[in-house]
């Protein structure tokens, strides 16, 4: 008889307990936390990043989503539109591709010619292309030496 009495205490002393934080469980980071940890943060005031954010601000937002999901970058569909316009910008500035910046100071001499001239580099990509991988290392190696 004294068992159901006490079962009203319990709930009520569980409830405190939890609502206190004493039975919480500690958070678990999600990936996309651990994700932004590991990256570096864009610098907001480097030129490159508030020429995209600009180009991007007048966008619709179903252009903004469209060309996420095209981009492969998954998205809440609680997400606001500015959080999917800086998203958007992110993604704008980290694809870019490296023959556009040029090469970078240990690039190697065949790297170096086909940010120069980009013909030489259409060359190579048609040998590959076509499947002829000797002619394609052959002219690499050439060009290095």
């Amino acid at each position: 008889a004294d068992q159901p009495a006490m079962t009203p205490v319990v709930f009520l002393v569980a409830a405190l307990a939890v609502a206190q934080g004493f039975l919480a469980r500690p958070s678990v980071p999600t990936v996309l936390t651990r994700a932004k940890a590991a990256t570096g943060a864009l610098d907001m005031n480097d030129p490159a990043v508030v020429d995209e954010f600009n180009k991007i601000k007048d966008l619709s937002i179903d252009s903004v989503k469209y060309e996420l999901k095209e981009n492969g970058i998954p998205f809440s569909p609680a997400a606001g539109d500015m959080d999917l316009r800086i998203m958007l910008m992110e993604t704008r500035v980290r694809l870019v591709k490296p023959s556009q910046k040029g090469p970078k100071a240990d690039a190697s001499p065949f790297e170096k010619i086909c940010f120069e001239k980009p013909n030489i580099k259409k060359v190579w990509e048609q040998y590959l292309e076509t499947g002829d991988i000797n002619r394609a290392n052959a002219f690499v190696e050439y060009i290095d030496t």
